[in-house]
């Protein structure tokens, strides 16, 4: 059984003074006999994003088959500068999805900016995954309706899942939208059963956000008593199919 970390984050953000460096993964890739992970950019990374680009890309170079890396650049940036990077992640850099924090990025879902963001995971094949729950009202999970309806051929995984307060309202879009799946990180163990009883396992991506949460996370699958079919796709195969992994 492969597990794949879907959210985590490299680098130094200078909003939220966070700090995770590779070492501190790999520390924990070994403990929780993690087979993979997902890197992202922290929130307003230091020092700045190209720079953070390339510090997963040789993170990835570093560990093949186990490090992949996300792009997430500000959307507020001009569309050529926002376009040219996401494309750079992705056709040179092997990057496997785009990344989009409306609440620490200051985006409106529904605004202007927002649109270069869903275009760009468009035009690049690639899944987009949108920040859901803390940061109202951006951050809210109903609020990607009508992008959701608009882009209805793109993937788009909300991450958290509404991160407990508005889970609900997550499980409501995906369960309501083929195009809708969830990564429940800071949900608690009665909300994923709900996720699994409701969405199904097959629309579902372990994820953590961080290495301190990466135990309780992985723990709340003993704690709702998944089947051993159920913890293979949640835990491991569902991203590896979902994002292409080649482990």
């Amino acid at each position: 059984m492969k597990i794949i970390d879907t959210h985590t984050h490299l680098g130094t953000s200078r909003q939220t003074d966070s700090v995770h460096t590779e070492e501190i993964w790999l520390s924990k890739m070994k403990r929780y006999n993690l087979d993979g992970l997902l890197s992202y950019p922290l929130p307003s990374p230091y020092p700045d994003a190209p720079t953070m680009h390339d510090r997963i890309h040789k993170f990835a170079n570093d560990n093949p088959g186990r490090v992949w890396g996300v792009v997430d650049i500000n959307p507020i940036v001009d569309e050529d500068e926002y376009f040219k990077e996401a494309t750079r992640c992705v056709k040179e850099l092997g990057f496997v999805a785009i990344k989009m924090h409306p609440s620490q990025e200051a985006t409106n879902p529904l605004s202007k900016h927002a649109v270069k963001v869903f275009e760009a995971a468009k035009m690049l094949n690639v899944p987009l995954i949108v920040h859901t729950g803390p940061g109202v009202p951006y951050s809210l999970p109903c609020l990607l309706i009508p992008r959701v309806k608009e882009y209805s051929t793109l993937r788009i995984v909300l991450a958290h899942a509404g991160a407990f307060l508005f889970t609900d309202e997550a499980i409501i879009m995906a369960k309501n939208f083929d195009n809708v799946y969830l990564e429940p990180s800071w949900c608690g163990a009665p909300q994923l059963r709900q996720m699994v009883d409701v969405v199904g396992i097959e629309r579902l991506m372990f994820g953590s956000d961080g290495p301190l949460n990466v135990g309780p996370s992985i723990a709340q699958v003993e704690a709702i008593d998944m089947t051993d079919r159920e913890k293979e796709l949640y835990l491991g195969k569902n991203a590896i199919d979902f994002y292409g992994l080649k482990i």
